[in-house]
């Protein structure tokens, strides 16, 4: 990762990875929770050099490229991010693919300490990679996929509305189509917010032990 000035000229320049094949494909600039800004990069890690499996990675910096926190996500096939959004409230989005039976598009929102919030998978049978995912107005998405069918190995794109939950259908969506992601935040850094199709806003706490800011970790649903 190279950090330039407004002249382009290098400030830094450092590189990050493990003993495999690791790749960023992209990058996003945000506030944390505590107002600081990072750097995050989303791509795919291999556990070592004969491993042709790879995991979505997903890693912030600071402004001087100090790790603060990095997050490697999948199973155990292979997965990988290629874009990376950052929403106001200091959450991202990373957009990629995740093999089951084929690969399919794979959005995972990132709440501001590094915990998932919601991950979800689009796809039929054929193979499917989520290739940009954009923030609209009104708190909407759009995810960008690429779909090839393995009959015709002949690749088409397919661009998805989505609701601030990753909802793709209107009956998935239901009243939650007009709500911001804000709407549903219950203020506890300790539980992964949700919207059902009812409209109704629900929450689940998040694992112990997860980040919840400054030095501290949820346990039972609170942050101490």
């Amino acid at each position: 990762m190279w950090r330039t000035d407004a002249k382009l000229q290098t400030v830094w320049q450092k590189s990050y990875g493990g003993p495999g094949n690791d790749a960023f494909q992209a990058v996003a600039v945000l506030r944390d929770a505590k107002g600081q800004t990072l750097i995050c990069a989303a791509g795919e890690s291999a556990a070592s050099q004969a491993d042709a499996k790879t995991d979505g990675w997903l890693s912030c910096y600071d402004g001087f490229g100090t790790l603060v926190w990095e997050k490697q996500l999948g199973g155990p096939e292979g997965d990988a991010f290629l874009d990376l959004a950052a929403l106001p409230d200091g959450s991202l989005l990373a957009a990629g693919s995740t093999y089951g039976k084929a690969n399919d598009a794979w959005l995972v929102k990132i709440d501001p300490n590094g915990n998932v919030a919601w991950q979800k998978t689009y796809g039929g049978v054929e193979d499917e990679v989520a290739v940009g995912v954009t923030v609209l107005g009104g708190g909407g998405l759009a995810l960008t996929v690429q779909s090839t069918p393995a009959q015709t190995g002949i690749s088409q794109v397919q661009v998805l509305r989505l609701d601030a939950f990753g909802h793709v259908t209107c009956a998935a969506s239901g009243a939650c189509a007009v709500k911001a992601a804000a709407a549903c935040d219950d203020g506890n850094p300790c539980t992964a917010d949700t919207c059902g199709p009812n409209g109704a806003c629900g929450s689940s706490k998040l694992a112990d032990s997860a980040a919840c800011g400054a030095g501290k970790v949820c346990s039972a649903g609170l942050c101490k």
